[in-house]
């Protein structure tokens, strides 16, 4: 199955897929998250946007088609039983000539014979009832008139999803999410789906995971050289750590409870009221293996980041998310929440650095 249709199919199960606001949503979410992340990636040429446009254009009429029910077949009213009543013997209805009396006899003519009837002639002797040779024609319209009702179901389905701006923004969030080669995509519930804001007043959607960009004015949130910042509860483990890579925490939950928690100054969130914000997770999964995660914020009057889900690699990456604060001073400081584990394991990470860059 296709990834971009996987992840939609994936994301209608958590709702009412029959719903039309219900997948309208869904579509909204992933068409605003990939205009953010076109945004940071000029490397994409207009040919691969046009490409990746189409290919998602075809598919979500496809899958939106799916939704829209086609009316029954109309079948012709045809009454197939056999009938003789239309077959008849052709007759020469020319009288024969009679021979006079006393005088020679004369043989009967064959004028009907030599000369049939074009009716006569093509059934082999038998006129045929015009009525029937037009059946197979009526059955032939009837099974045109179905396939041009669902040539216009297909059609209409189509022409809502555009209307709707679904196509344009579905082929966005495609095109974003496969043409970032070097970063790890950003999951909802293990899908690239339903990003959540800050607020529910704001528009703009987290960013999917992408790489970072190093000239952005970026504010340190967590440095492993400082774990004060960070703490284990619930049976969740942490521990300070350094290879070739570099310093790192490495954070293990230890069951669905166990959390590692890292703590947001409240300077911090003043530098970032009224304003949106892109976080960066500098992390990779501990021991050559990978795990999902799922990341929780709250930052008390400024709201949360809504809860996110990354598949961590065995590499360092970068797993980035944005969320728009409203002009709200802040009481004190947030908090980021880490499960390291999400299927309630033992799966941990090394977290190398956490950050936070103010839109320009």
């Amino acid at each position: 199955m296709d990834p971009i249709e996987k992840a939609i199919r994936n994301a209608f199960e958590k709702g009412d897929a029959r719903d039309r606001a219900f997948r309208e949503k869904v579509y909204r979410s992933a068409f605003a998250a990939l205009d953010k992340t076109l945004k940071n990636n000029p490397q994409v040429t207009v040919e691969k946007a046009i490409a990746r446009r189409k290919a998602l254009q075809t598919k979500i009429t496809q899958i939106e088609a799916e939704f829209v029910a086609p009316p029954p077949p109309v079948a012709p009213s045809l009454d197939m039983s056999p009938s003789l009543d239309g077959v008849r013997p052709t007759q020469n209805t020319r009288p024969s000539p009679r021979a006079p009396q006393g005088g020679p006899r004369v043989e009967p003519g064959f004028d009907g014979i030599d000369n049939p009837s074009p009716v006569a002639e093509r059934s082999g002797g038998f006129a045929v009832d015009p009525d029937m040779r037009r059946e197979p024609r009526r059955r032939g319209w009837g099974g045109l008139l179905f396939f041009l009702l669902f040539l216009a179901i297909l059609a209409g389905a189509g022409y809502w999803a555009y209307q709707n701006g679904i196509i344009r923004q579905l082929a966005d969030q495609y095109l974003g999410s496969s043409a970032t080669t070097t970063t790890t995509p950003e999951t909802t519930d293990g899908q690239p789906i339903e990003p959540a804001p800050a607020q529910p007043s704001s528009s703009a959607p987290p960013a999917l995971g992408e790489q970072s960009d190093e000239s952005r004015n970026w504010i340190n949130v967590f440095d492993p050289t400082d774990p004060a910042t960070a703490r284990a509860t619930g049976g969740a483990a942490a521990r300070g750590a350094n290879d070739p890579a570099g310093p790192y925490l490495e954070a293990r939950s230890n069951g669905a409870d166990g959390t590692v928690v890292f703590d947001v100054g409240q300077g911090i969130l003043d530098q970032l009221k009224g304003r949106s914000a892109t976080f960066d997770i500098v992390a990779r999964g501990a021991g050559g293996s990978g795990t999902q995660v799922s990341v929780d914020c709250d930052f008390g009057p400024l709201g949360d980041c809504g809860r996110k889900r990354y598949a961590i690699t065995p590499d360092r990456a970068d797993y980035l998310f944005e969320v728009t604060f409203p002009n709200e001073t802040p009481r004190a400081g947030g908090t980021i929440t880490i499960n390291t584990d999400v299927s309630g394991g033992t799966g941990a990470v090394d977290i190398f650095e956490i950050r936070v860059a103010p839109a320009e």
